[in-house]
């Protein structure tokens, strides 16, 4: 059987569950508590980490905003308190 070289590895896109897992700790097989996650979560799973950028602290401040906005003028009072 002919050798794959590690670039031709490396560009063949993982199945998700094994993105930003290191080779080493790679599963034989896709983990139990992953096998029925939805099509929205493997997308979210199998994007690389450095793909991904952190928020500012002002960029968090406005979308906090905007969410209390929205549950405002919905009238959803029990979205803006924390219940225990």
């Amino acid at each position: 059987m002919p050798r794959v070289d590690d670039k031709e590895e490396e560009e063949a896109p993982l199945p998700f569950w094994l993105v930003n897992v290191p080779r080493e700790q790679w599963p034989a097989a896709c983990p139990a508590f992953l096998q029925d996650c939805g099509d929205k979560d493997k997308r979210i799973i199998g994007t690389r980490d450095e793909l991904y950028t952190k928020m500012t602290w002002e960029e968090v401040r406005e979308i906090v905003s905007m969410l209390f906005d929205w549950a405002l003028s919905l009238g959803q009072r029990e979205f803006l308190c924390y219940r225990t």
